[in-house]
């Protein structure tokens, strides 16, 4: 497995709540996946 896919899982963006996902949908349209998990690892 890739080390994005690695850290795509311990992510696990699919399971926010509604709020945080809107207020993360401009870095899902505007971001590069790399960029996208540097932005979100970190809350």
């Amino acid at each position: 497995m890739s080390e994005l896919a690695e850290r795509m899982i311990v992510l696990a963006w699919w399971d926010w709540d509604h709020a945080r996902l809107r207020a993360a949908l401009g870095d899902f349209r505007g971001l590069t996946a790399e960029e996208f998990l540097d932005r979100h690892e970190q809350e």
